[in-house]
């Protein structure tokens, strides 16, 4: 989404100003290798296919083009797919019309397929492709596939018998199609819906600058190949759970790529390095993101996998028992470990800080990796990152001497000294290091002991939870009414790309319209949103009906009912293939004599997905520290703590408190970590985090 886009772009900007050159880079080309590949394949998930050419029409589009043969290997087979543009700010599709380039002799388990009049771009780029490049990709694709379906499980083979996996190549149209200055393409993906229409197993492969992506001994070696596996792994993964969560899929693409020998995707890595205070369970697609669900899928297979001395690294028993579970995310991972998900994010949290295999944590698990290393991770495009680089060149967190509380309230802020009062998305790790804490360090945190949207009045409300393209998230009132609807309404809409709608119905609910009223807005759906197409105005070019964006908390909401006495009414969420708001909640409605502020019940409902609920999510904080201990001015170990049990509550917070002897800190500087761990709650937390040695009590 767009505002996304924005806010990855600025990630870029900042993350550059540390960059460092490769030694012996060739003179003009790209160090980072912008643009940076990314994955699409959560918007995908659940989004229909476009309508697709009939045969007669992919005919005429065959032979129409500048090319109608194939060029190195194949038999001239074509095949015509209707594809759409992924750049939200350039809505378009294109009748793609892809060349066999896979010799009928074959014998393979994949076959290639390249589009040769799609390789150019809106400014002019054109990319290059060689027979001896795709020589090279067909003589890698048996073993890509056959490591997958190791890893992972057989794929449903597409039509029933034929066990073929097709290898669409064409220039992929995004943002970076139209904009050269663009740091981010979409190296490939895998769309379920396209391969069930045509009943083929394919994933699709961009054309960008193959010379240096493709094989070995190049400038981003083995970038192709790489994808390959990605791609090919959410097919599979696809087959086996197709409603499984982004967080956890996509740490098992990125663990394909690794398991195929392709190497860690540096970039991902080192922007969760730099980045770290990024949820692990709540997925927007960044590439933080990608990192860390890589790095928690791999600590996951080192404690949990098996080695073996066969044709592959790894025993594929632990790999396929996670993808095949029908459970999801967290509940998934517990199923399979036998443990407590907050123990292992815990220990977790600390391997990416620490990356030392030989500590352990209090629940034996160990405080590192052994398959890479992350004190500092190494990326000649990026130079060295860590979690403890980070603290100091990203955030500002490295505490010096002992600030006087004091100097906090009103939002004083010393230095790079962060404000000790924020907010953690759940499941982020946030590290700060202190020095001058001799002889004792004490740890102060009050943490929010719930999240959410609480209700307007009372304790209870309805609200529509979230999702991608939802079309059938409807609230409906069960008794015809009349006259003038009032509700309070809390809302947190993704802003013209998400709707929400008061509809009505006079007729018995045989015909549907949307109503305006105090919260709708006038739209012209600005980003021809998937959204607005799904609902009830799909097919007009402007709407004064749309409630989208956000409330600014609880608003008292009125609308003019038609004029009648029957009126059915009711609320519908509509939602585009990617990001969501929080949501839509609804309390204290009133109309016609009828009041409901639901809190005995939502009888007289239909819910209709929707859910009757506080609105809250129940928190759980920790803390954990390190600290290391000198004897005679030499180190002699770490002394590392956690603290997962409150010291006290209130109505509103959690307090967890911590005396640690530093005595022995010498001039080194201890470090602190805390966390949110709420469960599958989506909300952030607010938190307030004192770390002193004067032993005051903070509440």
């Amino acid at each position: 989404m767009k505002h996304r886009i924005l806010a990855i772009v600025a990630i870029v900007a900042m993350l550059s100003a540390f960059l460092v050159a490769p030694a012996g880079a060739a003179t003009g080309s790209d160090p980072v290798g912008l643009p940076i590949r990314v994955d699409i394949d959560s918007r995908l998930k659940d989004l229909p296919a476009p309508a697709q050419p009939s045969a007669a029409e992919a005919a005429v589009a065959a032979v129409l083009g500048d090319t109608t043969t194939s060029q190195c290997f194949g038999d001239d087979t074509s095949l015509t797919i209707t594809i759409p543009s992924f750049d939200p700010a350039n809505v378009m599709s294109q009748d793609v019309v892809f060349f066999k380039e896979t010799a009928p002799t074959a014998t393979g388990m994949a076959t290639l397929w390249v589009a040769w009049d799609f390789m150019s771009t809106a400014y002019g780029r054109e990319d290059v492709i060689t027979c001896d490049q795709l020589a090279y990709l067909q003589s890698k694709l048996d073993q890509i596939v056959a490591t997958n379906v190791h890893y992972f499980g057989q794929y449903v083979e597409r039509p029933a018998g034929n066990p073929n996996i097709d290898v669409m190549i064409y220039n992929i149209v995004d943002e970076s199609y139209f904009d050269p200055e663009y740091p981010y393409y979409i190296a490939g993906f895998f769309w379920s819906s396209i391969n069930d229409y045509f009943d083929q197993n394919m994933i699709f492969i961009d054309t960008l600058d193959w010379e240096n992506r493709l094989g070995p001994d190049v400038l981003h070696p083995y970038l192709y190949e790489a994808t390959v596996a990605h791609e090919l792994t959410h097919l599979i993964a696809n087959d086996w759970d197709d409603d499984e969560e982004s967080w956890f899929e996509e740490g098992f693409t990125m663990l394909s790529e690794y398991l195929n020998g392709f190497g860690h995707s540096a970039g991902h890595v080192v922007y969760f390095l730099a980045y770290h205070r990024t949820s692990l369970t709540v997925w927007d697609g960044s590439l933080e993101n990608y990192g860390a669900s890589y790095l928690f899928q791999l600590y996951l297979l080192e404690q949990f996998g098996e080695r073996t001395d066969g044709d592959y690294a790894w025993d594929n028993a632990w790999t396929q028992a996670m993808i095949h579970d029908p459970a999801n995310g967290i509940e998934a991972v517990e199923n399979q470990t036998g443990l407590d998900f907050n123990d292992l994010f815990d220990a977790w949290a600390m391997a990416n800080y620490l990356d030392d295999p030989s500590l352990t944590s209090d629940t034996g698990l160990p405080l590192g990796y052994e398959e890479i290393g992350l004190t500092p991770f190494y990326s000649t495009a990026y130079g060295p990152w860590s979690i403890e680089r980070s603290i100091s060149d990203i955030y500002g967190a490295t505490h010096k001497g002992n600030l006087p509380v004091s100097r906090y309230w009103g939002g004083y802020q010393s230095g790079t000294v962060e404000y000790p009062l924020g907010e953690l998305p759940p499941y982020a790790a946030m590290y700060g290091t202190y020095k001058g804490m001799q002889p004792e360090m004490n740890i102060w945190l009050r943490g929010s002991n719930a999240s959410g949207v609480a209700a307007h009045a009372g304790a209870m409300q309805v609200a529509s939870g979230g999702g991608n393209l939802l079309t059938d998230r409807v609230l409906a009132l069960d008794t015809p009414v009349g006259g003038t609807l009032t509700f309070w309404t809390w809302f947190d809409i993704e802003e013209e790309w998400d709707y929400g709608f008061v509809e009505v119905s006079t007729d018995g609910g045989m015909t549907w319209a949307p109503l305006a009223g105090s919260i709708t807005r006038a739209s012209i759906n600005p980003n021809s949103s998937t959204a607005w197409a799904n609902s009830l105005v799909g097919g007009a070019m402007s709407t004064d009906t749309a409630i989208t964006g956000s409330s600014g908390g609880w608003v008292e909401a009125t609308f003019e009912l038609p004029a009648a006495s029957d009126v059915l009414v009711r609320f519908a969420y509509y939602t585009d293939e990617a990001t969501n708001g929080t949501g839509w909640f609804i309390d204290d409605v009133a109309v016609s004599g009828l009041t409901d502020d639901f809190e005995a019940d939502a009888d007289g409902w239909t819910l209709g997905g929707w859910s009757w609920t506080t609105g809250l999510f129940p928190n759980d904080w920790v803390a954990q520290y390190v600290n290391p201990v000198y004897v005679k001015g030499k180190f002699s170990y770490l002394d590392i703590g956690r603290m997962d049990a409150p010291f006290a509550m209130s109505s509103l917070y959690e307090y967890i408190f911590a005396e640690v002897n530093t005595q022995a800190l010498n001039r080194d500087e201890a470090t602190v970590m805390i966390a949110n761990r709420p469960g599958d709650s989506p909300f952030a937390a607010g938190y307030r985090l004192f770390v002193d040695k004067f032993g005051i009590l903070y509440y």
